[in-house]
């Protein structure tokens, strides 16, 4: 593998990228941040942490996925998660243990919360590779990438120590706007088109004038299959949805005939197959047997995720898989937090900005999108947390069948250290 490097340099990196990247926002004044000299250990996340965010992923997904009723549904959870973080940063002490529970972390400390997300977002968004190609004149391009901004009203005063280690363990870019203009509304819009790869669009439909803050996010991904599926062997058969039956184009795998091995697990309730992608992240398509989706969609936690994950052999089956693209109406997010036990929804938040009033989230709400063909997937998320002043190789020879005709359950993840950090959540109702 390649060799670790400082923070220092992987930051100096970051700033290039951002400057790219965030073409159209030169209007904005960006606020320098100090850096610091952090440094990655050869281990660099650890399991437990991997769980615990999937535990979080799990519990906002099923808890969002009960506004979808019979409708196709996909969300990012660690696109949420990430600027809930980060404001873990400005929260009151008096509430801080509360809100670093409520990220399913309770049994960690804000510095240990910080370092995680900065070791998480440096193997996400593979930086490693990034150098090692940048030094042998090989093209890097970036299949997935997180990245995070801090908007601030121009009528108030940054808190340094927030802005540094937003900067620091968040990548977060802090800009000053007028959310009195319009120009805001087209700035962040901007920022997130950018950043997604024009994937994500107009998710802001205005901000409230007395707006003070808007942290951001955006995940973009983009993967080829290790193994693509061949177009020609496309053939249109019947899928049938919770709206009935409806003829639709699958791609096939055949396995069997091509040799091609993945992991497979099957047990009472449900088959699921793993269908790695070429850099370091796959999806997991978990069909139910006589189960509804959603009812196995709410039994899912990161115990059964891993159950099927270290329990998996790799066989040679036949996937029969429909073509489908997902995007999300803008969803609001603040049912879900209170239902997780934010604290900051009811204020409590004093470091973000000089204010003789503690600042409380206001609103926040998220797109996504995901479509899966012959060649691989591309998915995108964006997510914008509104903050406001207060008043106050084979196993075996078994083979099997996987025909994705009824609903199924999707996991896109991510390969962090060897092991899977899940990305996106979804169900597909119907094609």
């Amino acid at each position: 593998m390649f060799k670790k490097i400082p923070f220092v340099l992987y930051f100096l990196l970051i700033f290039i990228l951002l400057t790219s990247c965030n073409k159209g926002i030169d209007s904005m004044k960006i606020i320098e941040a100090n850096q610091n000299n952090l440094m990655l250990e050869e281990e660099t996340v650890s399991k437990s942490n991997i769980d615990a965010l999937n535990d979080y992923s799990f519990e906002m997904a099923k808890d969002l996925s009960l506004e979808s009723g019979d409708s196709n549904f996909v969300v990012s959870p660690i696109s949420l998660w990430m600027p809930l973080a980060a404001l873990g940063n400005a929260a009151n002490d008096t509430v801080i243990n509360e809100h670093l529970n409520s990220l399913k972390f309770a049994d960690k400390n804000l510095e240990e919360i910080n370092l995680f997300a900065a070791k998480l977002l440096y193997e996400l968004n593979n930086e490693d590779y990034r150098r090692y190609s940048e030094e042998n004149n090989m093209e890097f391009v970036d299949s997935l990438y997180m990245a995070n901004a801090l908007f601030l009203n121009k009528e108030y005063e940054a808190n340094m120590e927030f802005v540094d280690a937003f900067y620091n363990y968040y990548k977060g870019t802090t800009m000053l706007v007028d959310f009195q203009s319009d120009e805001a509304k087209d700035e962040v819009n901007e920022w997130v088109y950018n950043n997604t790869e024009g994937n994500i669009e107009d998710i802001v439909d205005e901000f409230d004038p007395k707006t003070v803050a808007a942290l951001a996010n955006t995940i973009f991904f983009k993967g080829k299959w290790e193994n693509e599926f061949d177009e020609s062997l496309n053939e249109y058969r019947t899928f049938n949805g919770y709206r009935g039956e409806i003829d639709t184009e699958f791609m096939i795998m055949n396995g069997i005939d091509d040799y091609y091995s993945q992991g497979y697990y099957e047990d009472d309730e449900i088959q699921a197959v793993d269908f790695p992608y070429t850099n370091n992240a796959g999806m997991i398509i978990i069909l139910p047997k006589d189960k509804s989706v959603n009812d196995v969609f709410n039994e899912l936690d990161t115990e059964y995720f891993n159950k099927v994950n270290d329990e998996s052999k790799l066989k040679n089956g036949i996937t029969y898989l429909p073509k489908f693209k997902i995007q999300s109406d803008t969803m609001n997010l603040m049912n879900v937090m209170r239902n997780m036990g934010v604290p900051l929804l009811d204020g409590y938040i004093d470091g973000l900005a000089l204010s003789q009033n503690d600042l409380y989230i206001s609103d926040a709400y998220q797109k996504a999108m995901i479509e899966v063909n012959e060649e691989g997937t591309t998915a995108a998320a964006a997510t914008i947390v509104e903050v406001m002043e207060t008043a106050i190789e084979p196993t075996d020879n078994d083979t099997f069948v996987l025909n994705c005709n009824k609903p199924f359950i999707f996991i896109l993840y991510g390969d962090v250290t060897g092991n899977k950090e899940i990305l996106f959540l979804g169900i597909l109702m119907s094609p």
